[in-house]
């Protein structure tokens, strides 16, 4: 969907694909301090962490965005106030902030694939793709989108 987007990948799971908050924590730091403008985790914990909301903060400190699904509000990060939280509301992609719906798109099944991928970590994807193909059109930047001036909503 953002064929002008470099992408690179952290790991944060051991040998199942269920990570910690600890873990999380650390991947978004080194995705940050790898340089990544949109860091999309598509997945999440109910552990309150300090170092989780850090990371998170740090990185809209910094200019760049958090993106992770919101399958209910205490999933984090993307409960957290500084993250783009995203979820599926009536079989359409969301991202959410508060109570306000800041981008959408259908959610349909991947092309081809025996599995039909869908829910919140599928939408958080489709959303963090979007976020990098404006920001392909606006000169690299995320920020002319409104996110940031809404996020004190929660």
């Amino acid at each position: 969907l953002a064929p002008g987007a470099s992408l690179f990948a952290v790991r944060v799971t051991a040998e199942r694909a269920t990570t910690d908050a600890e873990r999380l924590a650390r991947g978004l730091e080194l995705a940050l301090d790898e340089g990544a403008h949109i860091i999309l985790a598509p997945m999440g914990t109910r552990t309150r962490l300090p170092a989780l909301h850090a990371a998170v903060a740090k990185a809209l400190a910094q200019g760049a965005q958090v993106v992770a699904p919101l399958p209910s509000p205490d999933v984090l990060p993307g409960g957290l106030p500084e993250a783009l939280g995203v979820g599926v509301l009536d079989g359409v992609d969301v991202a959410l902030l508060g109570a306000r719906v800041v981008a959408d798109g259908h959610a349909r099944p991947a092309e081809g694939l025996p599995t039909n991928f869908y829910g919140p970590s599928l939408s958080a994807a489709r959303v963090a793709a979007a976020l990098a193909r404006h920001a392909e059109s606006s000169g690299g930047r995320i920020d002319g989108l409104g996110f940031k001036s809404i996020l004190p909503v929660r």
